[in-house]
């Protein structure tokens, strides 16, 4: 008789250093309106979707958008980062179910059907642009179907073909600021360059850190992501677009409207993203990339809500700003040193 076949055990999940999505409970359809809310948020990526909404404010609240105006934005804004994010998940579904810390997403799981999906994404994309085209302005509306096109069509696709598409992920989130500006104000004006700029450099040092924490997840996926196959690369390009951010803040922050001190306590923030940066560079390890990635989070959530808390109305000329950068310097400076006087 034949011997009796031996068993073989499934193939053990990538290691990965990267927090796993909380599953949605056990298969089958949602029940409730509270969970079906659950299954369409975590498709659309709720918490991404916050971030995405929370820098299109700011760029509407350092505009002095009028408050419908921003409401829409808000609303707008988010159906569309929901369709964008959920029609990355139906895209990339099997390669989710690879991976650990994503085989909890609702499609992986069957929470939700694939049919169902379409019609949510579609009519959430839809109705967004529609409430932004018509409760701020066609400006917005376009930057909107801009980030949710260049999300969709290449950054998703260019994944799997060549690690330049951070890069263009990146473009994705320079956008959101943009929009808030133009809802504010009609145009993107000089704040939305700055807050622009800042998100896409910003972006670099954020995810190649984050991609080396997951690069065994990535690399099992065939995700093509520049730490699974040059570290040395990856932690450089970290560190370059940190000294860019630097620079950024230095040059263009005496050209927003906010109060001068803004640009010291700007430059303090980066100095300590720089540190990080050069850490992970030195030695690229889950340790720096880790508190990289960590210090990057807290960086952009502080530096956002300086500039909020700083903001003023534009009636100070250009030419006063370094004068007005010094003077608060060293009345920062004096009010430290007095005790010691």
């Amino acid at each position: 008789a034949a011997p009796p076949p031996v068993p073989v055990a499934p193939p053990e999940p990538p290691k990965t250093d990267c927090k796993v999505e909380p599953k949605l409970g056990a298969l089958g359809t949602p029940k409730t309106p509270a969970e079906w809310a659950t299954s369409f948020l975590h498709l659309g990526k709720h918490r991404l979707t916050a971030l995405v909404v929370f820098t299109a404010y700011v760029g509407s609240f350092m505009g002095h958008g009028p408050v419908l105006s921003c409401l829409c934005l808000l609303t707008g804004t988010t159906l569309q980062s929901l369709s964008a994010n959920g029609t990355n998940q139906l895209l990339e579904r099997r390669a989710d179910a690879v991976m650990p810390r994503t085989r909890g997403r609702p499609l992986v799981t069957g929470v939700l059907k694939v049919p169902l999906t379409v019609v949510f994404l579609g009519t959430s994309v839809a109705l967004g642009t529609a409430i932004l085209n018509y409760g701020c302005n066609p400006l917005t509306a376009y930057l909107g179907l801009a980030t949710w096109g260049i999300y969709v069509l290449l950054y998703t696709p260019l994944k799997r073909v060549h690690w330049g598409n951070t890069w263009v992920g990146a473009v994705v989130g320079t956008l959101p600021p943009l929009m808030g500006a133009a809802a504010a104000t009609g145009t993107i004006g000089m704040t939305g360059v700055f807050l622009g700029g800042v998100l896409f450099l910003w972006q670099i040092p954020h995810f190649m850190s984050l991609s080396y924490l997951c690069r065994a997840e990535y690399t099992a996926a065939r995700f093509q992501m520049l730490p699974c196959s040059d570290v040395a690369r990856a932690s450089s390009q970290s560190y370059i677009h940190s000294v860019a951010l630097g620079l950024w803040c230095v040059a263009l922050v005496p050209l927003v409207n906010v109060h001068p001190v803004f640009w010291a306590e700007a430059l303090a923030l980066n100095a300590l993203l720089l540190r990080r940066s050069k850490e992970y560079r030195v030695l690229p390890t889950v340790d720096s990339a880790r508190a990289l990635f960590r210090y990057s989070i807290l960086y952009l959530t502080v530096l956002l809500l300086l500039l909020m808390w700083h903001r003023r109305p534009s009636t100070t000329p250009l030419a006063e700003y370094p004068g007005q950068i010094l003077t608060a310097v060293w009345d920062s400076a004096a009010a430290v040193a007095r005790p010691v006087w």
